[in-house]
């Protein structure tokens, strides 16, 4: 799981997409095998729900982690936290078209494993 918090904007963004690229391997930052277990879970979630603010480059961040995990197989989960700001960015661009998008954590629980 990762976790944001504070602002996603344009300075932040690439922070931001460098931590996503950890979770589908592609980053050459990290230290990590490939075969690391934490890199190919088959459901990841990343929790805004400590964002203050969420503009539409970390939306697109989130959008292009999706499209790998796709194509790799694997799902992402979302939790922007029912009634945030974060929810009203996520929806206004349609993420959950995509990927699913909860209120909570509790919520990703709830869901059925990937098959």
């Amino acid at each position: 799981m990762v976790r944001l918090a504070g602002d996603v904007n344009r300075q932040t963004v690439p922070q931001v997409e460098a931590a996503l690229a950890v979770l589908d391997g592609s980053s050459d930052v990290d230290d990590r095998s490939t075969d690391d277990p934490s890199l190919q879970a088959p459901l990841v979630v990343v929790d805004l729900t400590r964002l203050r603010y969420l503009d539409d480059r970390g939306v697109r961040a989130l959008f292009a982690v999706a499209d790998r995990f796709a194509a790799a197989g694997r799902t992402l989960h979302v939790v922007a936290g029912a009634g945030s700001e974060s929810e009203r960015v996520a929806r206004i661009m349609q993420l959950e078209t995509f990927v699913a998008v909860h209120g909570a954590l509790d919520d990703v629980a709830a869901c059925p494993p990937p098959s």
